[in-house]
């Protein structure tokens, strides 16, 4: 018995430095939607464990994703596993704390994050009447999103610059001379 208890709390200890250092948000959801769990990776966007254990996750969902989040919770609460991920804003502390101001739709201002979750049922049959919340991890993708639009944005420009010379322009892989990029 001493050595299990031992092993567990060996166990329960590189468990909880795990989710001390992982750098994405780790969370557990109710079946209400209410945060029950969250890693300490949410101290780094303004928010201490305690004020958001307790509140709703939608409490912290950018306006104009607030309903695809919805149907999301909603789909497992029915049992339909069919979304895995969602790309979703989240508001750090600073926007929760301003939501009043007009929000910006420039990409630049939001965190976004893709969110892994699933539901917790309570049998191995999800439905509507076992289910007992929801598990998932948020990865911050704003830099992802911010290159993205970096490169549509370079792209757009070189296809405009290429289309406003007078004559033929051609890019030739040396290798294979296949033609890379052209402007007729």
């Amino acid at each position: 018995g001493l050595i299990m208890a031992r092993e567990r709390g060996t166990n329960e200890q590189r468990l909880s430095s795990i989710l001390e250092t992982v750098p994405d948000i780790i969370y557990r959801l109710n079946a209400r939607g209410k945060i029950t769990f969250v890693n300490d990776a949410v101290k780094k966007y303004g928010y201490s464990i305690q004020e958001l254990v307790g509140t709703s996750i939608l409490d912290i969902v950018h306006p104009e994703d607030k309903e695809r989040a919805t149907n999301r919770v909603n789909e497992r609460r029915t049992g339909d596993r069919s979304t895995k991920s969602l790309e979703i804003r989240l508001f750090t502390k600073k926007h929760a704390l301003d939501q009043s101001e007009v929000v910006s739709k420039s990409v630049e201002n939001d965190t976004t994050f893709l969110i892994t979750a699933e539901g917790l049922y309570d049998s191995e049959t999800p439905n509507t009447k076992g289910f007992m919340g929801t598990q998932g991890i948020a990865r911050d993708v704003t830099e992802l999103k911010l290159a993205e639009e970096r490169i549509k944005q370079q792209t757009e420009f070189l296809n405009l610059v290429l289309e406003s010379l007078p004559h033929p322009f051609y890019v030739i892989d040396a290798f294979d001379y296949t033609i890379k990029l052209a402007n007729s």
